[in-house]
């Protein structure tokens, strides 16, 4: 199961999401742009049925995967600006 993989590598996420708060703010935007080209081109590659069908009972599919990192994205991106117009 999907969550079952995340809890056992929360660790590693955590480092993963500390070394990018480390980075250069043109490093992220590298790191971002380079993650939506990804994962459009996953998006892109599966078909409708697929991206509808759930991988287990009670599990996201793919569709609802996608739409939340893209709400999730806009939230950051909201959060970014925010911070950044009060820092500047």
């Amino acid at each position: 199961m999907v969550s079952d993989d995340i809890t056992e590598r929360r660790d590693e996420y955590i480092e993963l999401i500390r070394a990018t708060g480390r980075m250069a703010p043109t490093e992220v935007v590298a790191a971002v742009s380079e993650t939506q080209g990804e994962l459009l081109s996953l998006l892109r590659a599966v078909g409708e049925e697929r991206a509808a069908r759930s991988p287990a009972a009670g599990e996201w599919c793919l569709r609802e995967l996608a739409a939340h990192a893209a709400f999730t994205e806009r939230l950051v991106a909201k959060l970014v600006h925010c911070m950044a117009r009060a820092s500047g």
